[in-house]
């Protein structure tokens, strides 16, 4: 490490106004405007004049408006950027290793963005675009802004084509420790480079128990069935996996459980419980067949005991209104002080797409009751819930004061579930 600590980066003024990020495998030169001017890679003497394509290096919203970078210095190993427009100022911490280099959000000045491009970089022209990879590359070199913290969302595309690397401050952890590693390598070596970078930026993984990358496995190259096993068709799946060559099954969540959320188990297909699914399992594994159980990390089903009979309030809330007066518990209509034209079931949101139906989102919480309604009215003013079905999902009908607030759960209409608010506890 006392080596690479020598070599691993020279951070310099380039000329008069231009600044350059100079690491032993590739250099990166910025204008003192903050627009990237060239790329080099040192493993195969390339460099790629990216002047032609002004291209701020960063952006951030700030009240709802866009701030282009417009000015960028180095002093040692911290990086400031200045944007057009705005008082704000980010600084970055810039950390060398043997192959990348990550640029790590430290400190903000002025007003704090909503939202921050962390690095925004053109694809050198003639190469190939990866938008999962958020990589370009061709035989000799890849490109690659690669996530360094779960903070950043990395994406690559447009025209002309850019790599670049974003996050948020809400919802998502703050905006500082946001990390984003540039990666310039010879092509050949591009897989090893990104899976080192995976584990040293503690990303997720899939390896076989001996290391090997999933993806590099025999596994990948076979099929694999997506089904409900029970204990009572185990054997049944067993003999038509063994006639089509199948090695391989995803147990469905509904296979063993009566609902997403609390994954209580289901008597009807599991009457042993966990030591029945231990024992399907088992079978399955005896006769060389890899078991595979799929999960909900996200979402609850509405029949779950974390809606029914008190519904939680770690639920994403993703529209609000309030009541216009008093509401009995046998109220059929329920009038708002609120424009409901954008909810599901008015006529003007019948246009857009609902996942499982637009049936599945015509409800709306008031304290811990949930009610189902039909349409939404009256024509033009759009204000009230109509044919309100009181006490849904085994919740209790119940009076609502003057004012109370109306909350609508996001859903997932693939389960008919409610989503999960990420910013609790949850």
């Amino acid at each position: 490490m006392d080596a690479l600590a020598m070599l691993a980066l020279s951070w310099c003024a380039a000329g008069s106004s231009d600044v350059a990020i100079e690491h032993p495998r590739f250099a990166l030169r910025l204008s003192d405007a903050a627009a990237c001017v060239s790329l080099a890679a040192v493993s195969d003497r390339r460099t790629w004049d990216l002047s032609a394509r002004p291209t701020p290096l960063g952006e951030v919203y700030v009240g709802g408006r866009l701030h282009k970078a417009s000015a960028a210095s180095l002093d040692g190993d911290a990086l400031t950027v200045r944007f057009d427009g705005t008082d704000t100022v980010l600084s970055y911490g810039l950390e060398p290793a043997e192959d990348w280099v990550v640029l790590r959000l430290k400190a903000i000045a002025g007003a704090r963005p909503d939202s921050v491009t962390l690095l925004r970089l053109p694809a050198p022209e003639g190469m190939r675009i990866g938008p999962r990879l958020n990589a370009a590359w061709d035989a000799d070199t890849t490109v690659c802004l690669m996530a360094a913290t779960r903070q950043a969302d990395c994406r690559a595309g447009g025209a002309p084509p850019t790599l670049v690397a974003t996050t948020q401050d809400a919802p998502g952890p703050r905006l500082e420790g946001a990390a984003v590693a540039l990666i310039v390598c010879p092509t050949p070596d591009f897989k090893a480079v990104a899976r080192r970078a995976s584990h040293a930026f503690g990303l997720l993984t899939n390896e076989a128990p001996d290391g090997t990358p999933v993806k590099d496995t025999d596994l990948v190259r076979g099929s694999y069935w997506f089904l409900d096993v029970t204990e009572a068709n185990v054997d049944r799946v067993i003999e038509y996996c063994e006639l089509a060559g199948i090695r391989q099954v995803m147990m469905g969540f509904g296979s063993w459980c009566s609902s997403a959320g609390h994954y209580t188990f289901s008597d009807a297909r599991y009457p042993h419980g966990l030591d029945g699914l231990k024992a399907v399992v088992a079978k399955l594994h005896e006769r060389g067949i890899l078991v595979g159980m799929h999960t909900f990390v996200s979402k609850v089903s509405k029949v779950d005991p974390y809606v029914t009979p008190i519904p939680d309030r770690r639920f994403w809330v993703d529209r609000r209104c309030a009541l216009a007066g008093e509401v009995s518990p046998e109220q059929t209509e329920i009038r708002t002080t609120s424009d409901l034209r954008e909810w599901p079931g008015s006529p003007i949101a019948r246009q857009k797409a609902w996942e499982g139906g637009v049936r599945r989102h015509q409800e709306v919480l008031f304290d811990d009751e949930i009610v189902q309604y039909e349409s939404i009215g009256p024509e033009g003013e759009w204000s009230t819930f109509v044919g309100c079905a009181r006490g849904a999902w085994g919740t209790t009908a119940a009076a609502h004061a003057t004012g109370a607030t109306g909350r609508h759960y996001g859903v997932d209409g693939c389960i008919n579930g409610y989503i999960i608010d990420q910013e609790t506890d949850g």
